[in-house]
């Protein structure tokens, strides 16, 4: 705390609610105080004044200090608009709970976003698409700042997304062209978003197609199916489906 003023001097001392507490003199309009969390666990008021040492006079009149609810209580949170959310796209996530304030913060994933108070039980929070790009599950949790506040326990939020599924290898002959079938299966919550495919590191005269070139999981596995043909000389080549066929979503 600091406490603006006049006539301070080495040695002042800050009393936060007639408790003395370590003081640090800054010149003689100007002392630091510091104050406890205990001191404010509990709302309500609590008078503060500087006493100079002997043989100066003092103390001074008090000021009175406000530790309002907000200022020491641990936000909860009761729900998300959305628990889950294609990975790739930016989003707004709106957060409702309690004991929220102006300078609460959503965290994703354990990382501060931006966040909009607008309520004490509601906060609303823009999710960059960096923070989906990896599928998995997310905790999600409000931060008050000190003195007092604290973390929320978190609510789980899940990115959606897909794997694909292919044989490992392939063989290749003039005249005979290998066909591959390919399968994008969604996470539990589908994936409601356009696939589109493409291949790469063929052997040279060689061409490929896919059949469907793009397609849309939803919420169930669906598969394309991959025709690969060499008009030169017979090959055997592994196909690598995991590093080879590039996906936009």
């Amino acid at each position: 705390m600091t406490v603006n003023g006049a006539g301070f001097v080495n040695g002042a001392r800050v009393q936060f609610n007639a408790s003395s507490r370590a003081t640090t003199f800054v010149s003689t309009t100007q002392i630091t105080a510091a104050i406890l969390a205990s001191d404010i666990a509990t709302p309500g008021t609590a008078n503060v004044i500087v006493t100079n040492p002997v043989p100066t006079t003092g103390p001074s009149t008090p000021q009175v200090f406000t530790v309002s609810s907000s200022d020491n209580l641990v936000p909860m949170l009761s729900g998300l608009s959305t628990t889950h959310a294609p990975g790739g796209a930016a989003f707004t996530l709106t957060v409702n709970g309690t004991n929220f304030e102006t300078k609460s913060v959503v965290n994703f994933n354990g990382k501060p976003q931006a966040t909009t108070f607008v309520s004490a039980t509601q906060l609303l929070a823009a999710i960059p698409a960096s923070e989906v790009a990896v599928v998995g599950n997310m905790n999600v949790t409000v931060t008050n700042p000190a003195p007092g506040g604290g973390t929320s326990a978190p609510s789980r939020f899940t990115v959606d997304g897909y794997t694909i599924n292919g044989p490992p290898e392939a063989s290749l002959s003039p005249g005979e062209p290998a066909v591959i079938q390919i399968t994008a299966t969604p996470t539990a919550n589908g994936f409601p978003y356009a696939i589109s495919f493409s291949v790469s590191g063929l052997p040279v005269g060689s061409t490929a197609s896919f059949n469907p070139a793009m397609l849309t999981p939803s919420g169930n596995a669906t598969p394309t199916t991959l025709t690969i043909t060499d008009g030169t000389s017979a090959v055997s080549r592994r196909t690598q489906t995991s590093t080879q066929l590039a996906n936009d979503c």
